[in-house]
């Protein structure tokens, strides 16, 4: 199988930097101290009680509170150098939330306050909400789970068919122990037909709609997963090697997307050979980029004067 799709060294480098400097910052008690005063204001049930840094993901940094006989509020704020427009990235979920929450029954976090950077103890736009949740297409939930192998496809040495016949052997046995599991559940009258998961799970797999799903949460194997598994599913067989299925499939575009190809291509080629870091940060991370700098250009100041 080829390698995954490669990372942007320079722009991953810079983006970690400013990353990792904000979460230290972030570890400071007067900083806490300020994230708790501001939650409490919006969220308070009853007497606060354990407050702390709860996670620090991909895109956010989440902060939590607990409360006495009640349940647990969250505050996140994202990361400076880690997304693009974070206030409208903000603005758009919470518009989606309280959507989502007001027109279905899809549970999501009710959110109690949400403002942009002037408003936030941290200079960033943040969202107080509630409760633990997860939502995404259906599908995703009907998915098998590719860990049963332990190593992802795409880093299995043998390539992506021996991977594949190995983990259909791990699939059955996993498949069978679950519908066990809700067989015991349906007689307790904990779970309906319809909530059974193992079948779901084997027409997954089955139809290659397993693939779909692994594609779309691992953007930096799409590229190998997609020729292999995706691809011939969509638009028919192919009459060539499977490492020049792609040229065959240029007949799909249109001549001015294929010239744009060509232009795209070129340059990130260019970019692999200079490593030149053509970066759009958003404003909140040139602001703390500034920051950054300023501090280190006078504490040198200082301990040159020293």
């Amino acid at each position: 199988m080829r390698l995954r799709l490669h990372y942007d060294d320079v722009a991953w480098e810079k983006s970690e930097e400013i990353i990792d400097t904000r979460v230290q910052q972030l570890l400071d008690p007067e900083v806490l101290a300020s994230v708790g005063n501001f939650l409490v204001k919006y969220r308070r049930p009853n007497k606060p009680g354990l407050f702390d840094v709860l996670a620090k993901g991909a895109f956010n940094i989440l902060f939590k509170i607990t409360y006495k006989n009640t349940s647990a509020a969250v505050i996140r704020f994202p990361q400076p150098g880690a997304i693009m427009f974070p206030e409208e990235k903000l603005r758009n979920e919470v518009a989606i939330m309280r959507y989502i929450r007001g027109k279905t029954s899809i549970p999501v976090p009710f959110i109690y306050h949400w403002g942009n950077k002037d408003q936030s103890p941290l200079k960033l736009a943040g969202v107080v909400d509630l409760e633990f949740t997860y939502a995404a297409p259906v599908e995703f939930s009907y998915a098998p789970p590719w860990w049963l192998l332990i190593e992802k496809p795409e880093y299995w040495p043998q390539g992506l068919d021996d991977w594949c016949m190995q983990y259909e052997r791990q699939l059955q046995t996993f498949l069978k122990a679950l519908t066990r599991h809700e067989d015991v559940e349906m007689q307790n009258g904990r779970l309906i037909s319809d909530q059974r998961l193992s079948s779901p799970m084997e027409a997954s797999w089955r139809s290659g709609d397993f693939w779909v799903v692994y594609a779309a949460m691992n953007n930096f194997a799409f590229d190998s997963i997609y020729w292999q598994r995706i691809d011939q599913r969509y638009f028919g067989s192919a009459t060539c090697a499977l490492e020049d299925v792609w040229q065959q499939r240029l007949d799909l575009l249109e001549p001015e997307e294929r010239d744009e190809m060509e232009k795209y291509v070129a340059l990130k080629v260019e970019e692999m050979e200079s490593r030149v870091l053509a970066w759009d940060p958003d404003e909140y991370t040139l602001e703390f980029a500034k920051t950054k700098l300023e501090s280190q250009t006078t504490k040198e100041g200082d301990e040159n004067a020293s």
